[in-house]
């Protein structure tokens, strides 16, 4: 799915839902790269990360609490036990496989596509979860504008 053209609807309200934003969808990031500018994804990352026993994977209600969701307000919990992906998130069908299949999460940017280079818009960070800790049957979706860290705020 890496250079895949998809359409995302601007988080935060930012922009119009019935206007997706067309985005080009990019490589798997190192997860080192959340840093501090990525608060809330580094913060997510850091609770799954803990949640976790061992090599096992995290089952939902360890993310899924009232603290995380007062902390982390917008996360999107996609159910991926079913065969097929739902159709709503077809544009990710890849993307969500790959997290299903390996239990690994994964960082990605997401870029406008306006037919010209432009900087990432957004990083997209998925989390996997699974209640016996192998079979992965949930993924947590957090989608964050990505930060803007020129001098000048420009």
């Amino acid at each position: 799915m890496h250079g895949v053209v998809v359409g995302l609807a601007e988080p935060h309200g930012s922009g119009r839902p019935d206007r997706p934003t067309p985005c080009r969808v990019g490589r798997p990031l190192p997860l080192y790269l959340l840093d501090a500018p990525d608060l809330a994804l580094a913060f997510a990352h850091r609770w799954w990360q803990h949640a976790r026993d061992g090599a096992l994977l995290p089952p939902r209600a360890a993310l899924d609490t009232p603290a995380f969701r007062l902390l982390v307000a917008d996360a999107a919990w996609i159910d991926v036990a079913a065969a097929d992906v739902p159709r709503a998130w077809s544009p990710w069908a890849e993307d969500l496989a790959a997290v299903r299949a390996t239990g690994a999460p994964r960082l990605q940017e997401l870029r406008p596509d306006h037919g010209r280079p432009t900087p990432p818009r957004w990083r997209r960070l998925m989390l996997p979860c699974a209640p016996d800790g192998r079979r992965v049957e949930d993924i947590l979706v957090l989608l964050r504008p990505t930060p803007d860290l020129s001098p000048d705020g420009a």
